[in-house]
């Protein structure tokens, strides 16, 4: 309005209260209009994708401390914004596992999406999961297990390896190797958390990692050892055990070989369980780990003074044939020869397939007087020929070291008779 033309049409009174008028008219409406464009402009800002232009247009109408004000609040829940959304996302998990074509690859791609917490989702996923059958729940749990492993905890590792061990942070890798653990407790079947976390350590090269990657296989090993079902099958003699459940303590058994800590390990109570489970073998190399030269010993002659040679032997050939026992098969082996030489219970051994060994044993590091007690054992089961072929053998070892040839190349009742008459030289 022109203001030379109203005070020529009104008075200065009138035109007082015309512009007390105007001014709350005009107080009247900037406040709605504030009220309105605040509305407004909250809920453009709380839009999934925000109209800027809209959302600048109704900036103009408000005074810039409101603007201010509006704009930090929009920044200090934003957060609270994602978290909403990630809740929200979140929860969409136990759906998405209803579809049997999900995997953990899928759902860290999910993750990255929407920018959620993959170890979190991943969680959740497997906590879905374990609501759901046994071997289903375990196979997707070991997927997930596999997943972290391959793509966080091993490139770390190697990370550090490579560069040094100042570059990835212990931290780091001890929070995923945490993670990777959880999974595999989810894991309902003993025998497959044990047989995952061994493979993983498998993986890992020499180092701390590994060493308590496999602290944690035997721990896995242990609970499985103890499992219900496994006390009621040991309960070995007419319930042998499942192809399945072998293989598992074959390789529990492996764990303790490549385990670099022992001293805090229940040896004895782990070979107890495995003589229970009747694998005798497993039991006797499990005794033989034993750090103290005089407790190993001690358990390892008690032990065989009670178990069945023979069926020691047969293990050791039929269930610890691979590369990766080492020496150890042989190193059981000859524990049992050496009881059996030293206790003269060759007849347990003779007329077995077994005794081969024990002729090869006592030839090659047996005492004269063992060499004896074995012939004399063959000589009263009848065995003429075995004692015969055993005194000649051992002879001919015995001139090859002292540089000579015997008399009579052949085997012969005349190697028995000078080995007798040497023995009785020598008794004299």
């Amino acid at each position: 309005m022109d203001v030379k033309l109203s005070m020529q049409l009104h008075d200065a009174q009138e035109l007082k209260k015309y512009n007390v008028c105007l001014n709350d008219f005009r107080k009247i409406t900037t406040s709605s209009l504030n009220v309105v464009a605040l509305g407004l402009l909250n809920k453009v800002f709380n839009w999934r994708v925000v109209d800027c232009d809209l959302a600048i247009g109704l900036c103009t109408l408000l005074s810039k401390a409101e603007v201010f004000k509006l704009l930090w609040k929009v920044i200090d829940n934003t957060w609270q914004n994602y978290d909403k959304c990630s809740e929200r996302k979140s929860s969409l998990i136990p759906e998405m596992v209803k579809n049997r074509k999900i995997t953990p690859d899928i759902i860290l791609q999910y993750c990255s999406t929407f920018g959620l917490d993959p170890d979190h989702m991943i969680n959740r996923y497997i906590t879905t999961l374990l609501l759901l059958q046994e071997d289903e729940d375990s196979e997707g749990v070991i997927s997930s297990a596999n997943h972290v492993f391959e793509r966080k905890m091993k490139p770390l590792i190697l990370e550090q390896r490579q560069k040094g061990q100042g570059h990835c942070s212990n931290k780091d890798i001890l929070k995923v190797a945490k993670t990777m653990m959880k999974y595999i407790q989810c894991i309902q079947s003993p025998e497959w958390a044990a047989a995952t976390a061994h493979k993983i350590a498998q993986e890992l090269p020499a180092g701390y990692e590994k060493t308590k990657a496999l602290e944690f296989c035997l721990a896995l090993g242990d609970a499985w050892l103890k499992d219900p079902d496994l006390e009621e099958a040991a309960r070995a003699p007419s319930l042998p055990l499942s192809p399945d459940q072998r293989t598992t303590l074959y390789r529990t058994f492996v764990l303790l070989l490549k385990c670099p800590i022992l001293l805090n390990l229940d040896l004895i109570g782990i070979a107890n369980r495995f003589s229970q489970f009747n694998l005798p073998a497993f039991a006797l190399g499990t005794l033989l780990l034993i750090p103290c030269a005089g407790k190993k010993t001690q358990q390892v002659q008690g032990f065989l003074s009670i178990c069945n040679p023979v069926a020691v032997l047969e293990q050791v050939d039929e269930l610890m044939n691979t590369g990766e026992l080492a020496g150890i098969p042989s190193q059981i082996r000859q524990t049992v020869l050496t009881f059996v030489t030293q206790n003269r219970q060759h007849q347990k051994l003779i007329k077995t397939k077994h005794f081969n060994h024990l002729k090869q044993f006592i030839v090659t590091s047996g005492q004269p007087n063992q060499v004896k007690d074995l012939v004399d054992c063959l000589i009263s089961q009848n065995c003429q020929d075995d004692a015969d072929s055993l005194t000649h053998e051992y002879l001919k070892h015995r001139e090859r070291q002292q540089g000579k040839r015997l008399r009579n190349g052949s085997i012969s009742h005349n190697c028995l008779k000078e080995f007798l008459q040497m023995e009785n030289e020598v008794s004299e």
